[in-house]
């Protein structure tokens, strides 16, 4: 895995157990090479209901089934996983505009470019991608505002 750090010797000795103490940047590269969340290398994804069994972790953590952990660890919205404090709620509302502010984006570069092959499309096609793409715009900004109020640079 060239460029990760990660030799074939270390993985072995992450697969035979013969290491425990893996750097943070290890698990990333792994992940990222294999092509999956970082939640599937530290948690029993394939049985949600299990528990989180790391060492060393706190007992908030591995009170945690492995899908409360994958909720948490990607600060997903709408799942089982429950904040313990108002900053972690806060938080994680502000990560969530985030990606609602970059998904918003991606879709209005679409729809843009959509528009500009949507010459011969009658009028009324032509009206609808304008004012989606304008609910877009409106919606872009007040995720901009809310994220520039609350101290993030976008």
């Amino acid at each position: 895995m060239e460029g990760t750090g990660l030799t074939a010797a270390v993985l072995q000795n992450i697969e035979l157990d013969r290491r425990t103490n893996i750097d943070v940047t290890h698990i990333l590269n792994l992940a990222k090479t294999l092509g999956v969340p970082v939640s599937h290398l530290l948690a029993p994804m394939a049985r949600p209901g299990d528990a989180v069994d790391l060492p060393n972790l706190i007992p908030d953590l591995t009170n945690m089934s492995a899908a409360e952990f994958d909720a948490w660890l990607s600060s997903v919205p709408n799942t089982d996983y429950v904040a313990d404090s108002a900053d972690e709620r806060n938080d994680r509302a502000e990560l969530q505009a985030l990606r609602e502010l970059q998904a918003a984006r991606r879709e209005l570069r679409r729809l843009e470019t959509t528009a500009q092959l949507e010459h011969d499309q009658p009028q009324e096609l032509r009206d609808n991608s304008r004012a989606q793409r304008e609910l877009i715009r409106t919606r872009i900004e007040g995720l901009r505002k809310f994220l520039i109020s609350v101290d993030w640079d976008v």
